[in-house]
């Protein structure tokens, strides 16, 4: 199905989702975005939950490929409010927490976007558990430095 970017359907006999106005938010904004991926899994849901960012720079690969996850405030699910509040965040973000929500990734393909979200969920596992054994600790600056530098384009 499809919809313009005001979220009314011009092909598909299906409903489009409840949150396309957040999923629009990353096609006005960024043309190369072609996927968009949202979710609510348990462990950035958690996260999203607390209204607690993501430890920065523990792991390489999220470092890498997807780059600081944003923490999105707080807005009314499936209307224009939220969507509004992720506007802030489509440019400078792939990745991205909807406080008491949870999650949305967006990439070139939306193979890409899904992907990024299983990244995302497994980096917040990660940390959930490294902090009930004693706390992360984030690789240094110079490793960071080392590091590709993941698109926003």
């Amino acid at each position: 199905m499809r919809v313009d970017f005001e979220g009314e359907i011009i092909e598909g006999d299906r409903q489009p989702t409840s949150e396309r106005f957040m999923h629009l938010e990353f096609y006005k904004q960024r043309p190369g975005v072609n996927g968009v991926a949202h979710g609510h899994p348990v462990y950035c849901t958690a996260y999203a939950a607390a209204q607690k960012k993501l430890p920065r720079g523990i792991l390489p690969e999220l470092v890498a490929t997807i780059g600081d996850v944003a923490l999105v405030p707080y807005g009314t699910p499936s209307g224009p409010k939220l969507a509004a509040e992720v506007a802030a965040f489509v440019n400078s973000h792939n990745a991205f927490l909807l406080e008491n929500h949870g999650s949305i990734a967006c990439g070139e393909t939306v193979l890409q976007a899904y992907q990024r979200l299983e990244v995302v969920e497994a980096y917040a596992k990660t940390c959930w558990v490294a902090e009930a054994i004693g706390g992360v600790r984030p690789i240094s600056a110079a490793a960071i430095a080392d590091l590709p530098t993941p698109s926003f384009a």
